[in-house]
């Protein structure tokens, strides 16, 4: 065998050293030219991969920003996880508004929320487990097996107890929980009122008319009311988003090309609170339109509605030629602390292959602009009188309007009309 391979390399190189040297300047110049396209091929296929699948998940704080704060905590529904992540039968925990609170879904798909801590000797629920006593559906702890009837946190059994019974007074504080459009909510209140509005079902994702297709997830330190001003802000759509799109200097990388290829120029901005007895929402309108090598190639229309301090639905129209997609983006903001948040993005689209190609390329486009904000709310400091220009009347709106959340808790202070 051995013998084979060196004869064989033998008859290469006396093939080999019998060429001219022109016929090996030819052979070894078409060897580098086709490693060197070989080797561009991989880096464009590298690029574009990169490019299709996208990192949407991002973590922006750190050690310095981090510096975590207990209050004030708005009133309203409060989005602390999304459906997909609670089984059926399961249990876990979930952090947000400074505190850990423990979801359950009971046989029949019922969302329960209810405080972490067993009330015997304080052992952390987040870890038990279901199970069914008496023909009821209990949270059992896992350290005595004390056990909590889901539907109201009473507790129905403790094994070693005469006649099981436990002593009076022994049941877990519950949430109102609702599950709307693929989101589990739970209502807070810092004087302990009821619910008085609950989140809108869409009828397009209710309805199976739009589908889910991607989701991004970013964790920024910064407080809630700085993030909701962002719809208000026509300003910053003009600094920030009518720039060439990073996706268009993304596909300018992939083939070497200098500058961005897409932008897009805000034609049209409107932001306005609801009257009663919608007073916890608002509502904006922004229209830009799309350029690709500063040729006008599209129209869009994004149509926002905000309901209470955590919720938003963007309803995305865009016109390209006579074609049109639609999508619905619902927003979730999560208080993991006063001054840390959690903004999940879920994506809803039509069904069909060549919308969802095309909603892909805006997908992306989008949720680099909410890199954008991302990087500047990551930093932005609260300031108690911010200076304001009579432009951004808006901006002042929202503020005020965003205060009715925290029950007179003063969240910024802001100057009157008569200040400017």
């Amino acid at each position: 065998m051995y013998h084979h391979i060196t004869s064989n390399a033998s008859n290469f190189l006396d093939k080999y050293s019998s060429l001219n040297w022109i016929q090996l300047i030819f052979i070894t110049s078409s060897y580098l030219v086709l490693q060197s396209v070989y080797r561009r091929l991989v880096d464009i296929f590298h690029r574009f991969r990169s490019f299709w699948y996208d990192d949407l998940l991002k973590d922006y704080t750190n050690s310095e920003a981090d510096k975590l704060n207990d209050g004030p905590y708005p009133n309203g529904w409060i989005p602390v996880t999304e459906s997909q992540q609670l089984a059926s039968g399961a249990v876990i925990k979930v952090h947000a508004l400074g505190r850990d609170i423990v979801l359950v879904r009971d046989s029949n798909g019922k969302v329960h929320a209810m405080d972490p801590y067993c009330p015997h000797n304080g052992a952390h629920l987040g870890s038990g487990e279901i199970v069914e006593i008496r023909g009821e559906e209990c949270l059992r702890c896992p350290f005595h097996e004390w056990s909590f009837r889901v539907e109201d946190g009473v507790c129905i059994d403790v094994p070693y107890s005469k006649d099981r019974k436990p002593p009076k007074g022994s049941s877990l504080k519950l949430w109102h929980c609702v599950e709307r459009n693929s989101f589990i909510y739970i209502w807070f209140h810092n004087r302990e009122r009821a619910p008085t509005w609950f989140p809108e079902k869409i009828e397009e994702i209710e309805s199976k008319k739009m589908v889910y297709y991607d989701r991004l997830e970013c964790i920024i330190n910064t407080d809630l009311h700085l993030i909701a001003e962002n719809t208000s802000d026509y300003a910053h759509f003009v600094s920030v988003h009518n720039k060439p799109s990073p996706l268009g200097d993304k596909i300018a990388q992939i083939f070497g090309l200098k500058g961005g290829l897409l932008e897009h120029v805000c034609d049209k901005f409107q932001w306005n609170p609801l009257e009663k007895p919608n007073i916890h929402q608002a509502v904006t309108l922004y229209e830009p339109h799309y350029k690709f090598f500063g040729k006008k190639i599209a129209n869009a229309s994004v149509f926002t509605l905000q309901s209470g301090p955590c919720i938003y639905t963007f309803r995305l129209r865009a016109q390209f030629f006579d074609f049109t997609i639609r999508r619905i983006l619902v927003v979730g903001i999560t208080p993991v602390h006063a001054n840390k948040q959690r903004l999940v993005v879920r994506m809803y689209t039509e069904g069909n292959i060549l919308t969802r190609m095309l909603d892909r390329l805006l997908l992306l486009g989008s949720f680099n602009n909410f890199h954008g904000d991302c990087e500047i709310w990551q930093y932005i400091q609260r300031l108690d009188k911010p200076l304001y220009l009579r432009e951004e009347k808006t901006m002042v709106g929202l503020r005020r309007w965003f205060m009715q959340f925290y029950d007179g808790v003063n969240s910024c202070i802001l100057k009157d009309s008569e200040d400017w």
